[in-house]
């Protein structure tokens, strides 16, 4: 999860494929609450780290990042 927050933390969306369906994790608060939208939705929603947790562990740990053209 550290490595997650990580990405999201430099501004890197992070791609999570879950058993609810694709999810596009983009910021995330003190709390460690995600913020994500699902590809086609207008609205983000909130989900807690715990709920967070559970998700993702049942999804295998599915994700994707991306990471910033690197620079010198």
């Amino acid at each position: 999860m550290d490595q997650i927050l990580y990405f999201i933390s430099a501004g890197n969306p992070v791609i999570a494929d879950t058993i609810d369906g694709v999810r596009v994790l983009i910021e995330y608060d003190q709390w460690g609450n995600i913020r994500y939208y699902k590809p086609g939705a207008e609205d983000t929603y909130l989900l807690s780290d715990e709920d967070s947790l559970e998700l993702f562990e049942k999804s295998d740990n599915i994700f994707v990042g991306f990471l910033d053209k690197y620079k010198e």
